[in-house]
């Protein structure tokens, strides 16, 4: 995805799911933080980054979910939308807030705010590759029951009991599990004092623990343990696009077709070249580019704050 004014906001396209965290992700402040009340809203959202897939070891997972990532100043926001089991109903037995939810289908949540001060001399935060990382996780079955986790590498330090107190909430409707998620700066004490959402960087992992068969996939697409790994996020006060890649149809059943969403949040008009790209194990890579004009809301002419401008990948044949 490329962004005039030196303003990068690729975004993991779940068809080439792998090497996603290598990115860095750019997403505007939102002016108003999404409700929390476990119904994705797409007019909530519209200053997020939208990821469509899941995937593991740089594969994209036919079980599909969807994901967003915000941030106010304050606070950092997150949704997972999953699909419900085709037959029977999501494994829930946990009825008490515990760890032990990974065992039923959970969504875990993990934030690595980078320790501060940074590594390097003068350095405020750390960067992803900083020796000393600490990692908070939340994890929740569908009953909204589940539990907190800290994980340290390098030598960082972090209480072991550590709880974040994070709002949450889900709903089952329409054979999809929503989640969303508020988790205040505040409550990580390795983020350090009074920071804002847009000091530093980010790395954000949103995972989804299946059953029935028991899968695990990530937004990150990775293998191996979820803690450490993850995408890299910004969040600007400045003009900035919000980048969403939305599937409008299934990926795994040809012909399908993507859909990548621009949405302008800013009162300053954006000139962008957006590309959405299709990369495939034995055939050659699909690609569709265009300018795209992000008009300011003042000048938006009918067009409601969450329409988006599109950018479409054509029907893919057998």
């Amino acid at each position: 995805m490329r962004i005039g004014q030196s303003v990068l906001a690729g975004l993991l396209v779940a068809l080439a799911a792998a090497g996603a965290s290598a990115q860095t992700f750019i997403v505007p402040r939102a002016k108003q933080p999404p409700k929390i009340d476990g119904r994705i809203e797409p007019a909530e959202w519209a200053a997020s980054a939208g990821f469509e897939g899941f995937g593991f070891d740089g594969k994209l997972q036919q079980r599909r979910a969807q994901a967003w990532v915000a941030a106010t100043a304050d606070t950092l926001y997150v949704a997972v939308r999953s699909q419900l089991p085709s037959e029977g109903s999501l494994a829930a037995e946990v009825t008490a807030d515990s760890l032990k939810a990974v065992y039923d289908d959970a969504v875990e949540v993990f934030v690595n705010p980078y320790l501060t001060p940074g590594d390097s001399p003068g350095a405020k935060y750390s960067t992803p590759d900083a020796g000393k990382q600490v990692n908070y996780q939340f994890l929740s079955n569908s009953l909204g029951k589940g539990g907190y986790g800290v994980h340290t590498k390098g030598g960082a330090e972090e209480n072991v009991a550590w709880q974040g107190g994070w709002t949450h909430a889900s709903t089952l409707h329409d054979g999809v599990w929503d989640f969303e998620c508020a988790i205040p700066i505040a409550t990580m004490p390795a983020a350090g004092a009074a920071r804002k959402a847009t000091d530093g960087l980010w790395k954000i992992n949103l995972t989804r623990d299946w059953k029935n068969p028991w899968e695990w996939s990530s937004l990150s697409a990775e293998g191996g343990a979820f803690a450490f790994s993850g995408c890299v996020f910004k969040f600007v006060a400045e003009a900035a696009p919000a980048v969403q890649v939305v599937a409008a149809s299934d990926p795994f059943v040809a012909p399908f077709e993507h859909v990548l969403r621009v949405h302008n949040p800013s009162a300053q008009a954006l000139d962008l070249v957006a590309s959405l790209a299709l990369t495939r194990n034995n055939m050659p890579e699909l690609r569709e580019e265009a300018p795209l004009k992000c008009l300011h809301r003042r000048q938006e002419e009918g067009r409601g704050p969450a329409d988006p401008v599109q950018l479409r990948v054509l029907p893919v044949p057998r």
